[in-house]
């Protein structure tokens, strides 16, 4: 039997689907038809399919911050990197950062697929002061909590629970937008934010929700970031 014969007929044979994507389509569109066709071997993670459409820049700045010291310190190298969830942080840190919360628009995904299109297009000066602004908000959280920063302290001091996507962004934003001497008087006095923070996780249900269920709903990012920019701002003025 002619095996070789019979192999080239079969790939002569068989039909191919091609997606053609044209230049110029959205990238929300690109991303849902990646999304669609992702079924086959190892299924890609939102992270790693926003990685592939956004090749250059912004793929290598959210590789660049994630692989910072000071953000495997703040996380004590507790986010896996294996599947790009340290690098989905970092986006979500990105996207809030350049976008107020309160022009937030649900769903989540295609608010990071945004985000990282706009690190392509603001300049280069612009991505540094991200990433200085990063550094110090990751030197801060860790100054400030330890090895509790990023974690759910409803029931501190007795467990410590793994580390919180929405927290880690509203934290991490938060501390990053502070000015230099609010910077200053928010590390002097870094207890009383510390004792603050775990008061709003104990006796604040609507903050508590916002960061545990829903948490890509619009309500729920406006209220955490509306507590924790308060919080900052009434520990700075007392």
């Amino acid at each position: 039997m002619n095996y070789q014969g019979a192999l080239q007929r079969k790939i002569e044979e068989t039909q191919i689907i091609a997606y053609i994507i044209q230049p110029g389509t959205p990238t929300n569109v690109k991303y849902n038809i990646f999304k669609r066709i992702n079924t086959g071997g190892l299924v890609l993670t939102p992270q790693e399919i926003r990685h592939a459409l956004n090749q250059g820049i912004p793929a290598r700045f959210v590789a660049e911050l994630a692989g910072l010291k000071e953000f495997i310190v703040a996380t004590e190298n507790r986010i896996n990197a294996a599947r790009m969830l340290d690098r989905e942080f970092v986006t979500r840190f990105v996207a809030f950062y350049l976008n107020e919360p309160n022009t937030y628009v649900p769903d989540l995904d295609s608010f990071l697929n945004k985000s990282m299109g706009q690190i392509n297009s603001i300049t280069e000066e612009e991505r540094q002061k991200i990433k200085s602004d990063f550094i110090d908000s990751m030197k801060l959280a860790y100054k400030i909590f330890n090895r509790w920063a990023f974690r759910k302290a409803d029931l501190y001091p007795d467990r410590r629970k793994p580390i919180n996507k929405a927290l880690f962004e509203v934290w991490a934003v938060n501390l990053a937008k502070l000015s230099g001497s609010k910077w200053n008087i928010i590390e002097k006095k870094k207890i009383e934010v510390f004792d603050r923070f775990v008061d709003l996780m104990k006796n604040d249900k609507l903050f508590n929700d916002s960061i545990t269920s829903g948490t890509g709903g619009r309500q729920q990012v406006i209220i955490r970031f509306e507590k924790i920019k308060k919080l900052l701002k009434d520990i700075c003025h007392d």
